[in-house]
């Protein structure tokens, strides 16, 4: 290998390493779907450390959630070399859920044959607005934070508004001086 690949390729290397996260909170606004992915690092987690703490937070009466655990998976995670793709994952079950209430949980992930925690895990789950729809009164934001045993933190904020009646322009015909309007009621 010449000097300059081997530079690239140490490049490359580094620029993946970067990428990677510890720990990363992300959720599908219209899905009420929501990722949890812990140790995309690899790095090897002391069991006192390995645990995730999620909470949702709103204010008021506003945009108030509860979790779903009908729909609660945890799932061990091999990634790619790019350090962020999947190339698979299994669910699991030998992980301790606690603390769980409507609005939170907490995980502490399996430790391997060394006592640590060295593999990569994704937690996916639902939550539900507790009213039938979002109107006015119960707009606002849903806080979603999760922290791990060694003090990392991520929070997805989300806001959510009332959106019963939509209009929005179409199609334009200038030759005959008319517009089409779309007009969207969600009831």
């Amino acid at each position: 290998h010449s000097t300059h690949d081997s530079f690239l390729s140490r490049l490359l290397i580094e620029i993946n390493l970067f990428q990677r996260s510890f720990l990363r909170k992300l959720q599908y606004k219209y899905q009420s779907t929501w990722e949890v992915k812990f140790n995309y690092l690899g790095a090897a987690v002391e069991p006192g450390n390995a645990w995730i703490q999620d909470v949702l937070t709103t204010s008021g009466n506003t945009a108030q959630h509860h979790i779903n655990y009908g729909n609660f998976k945890v799932y061990e995670v091999t990634l790619n070399d790019d350090g962020q793709t999947e190339k698979s994952s299994t669910p699991i079950t030998n992980y301790t859920l606690s603390d769980d209430t409507s609005t939170g949980f907490k995980i502490t992930f399996p430790t391997d044959s060394n006592g640590k925690v060295t593999k990569s895990y994704k937690v996916v789950y639902e939550t539900n607005l507790n009213a039938e729809h979002v109107r006015d009164a119960n707009a606002g934001n849903v806080k979603n934070t999760v922290t791990s045993g060694t003090g990392v933190t991520d929070l997805v904020d989300l806001p959510l508004q009332a959106n019963i009646f939509g209009k929005h322009r179409d199609s334009i015909d200038y030759a005959n001086k008319t517009i089409t309007w779309k007009l969207t009621i969600n009831a």
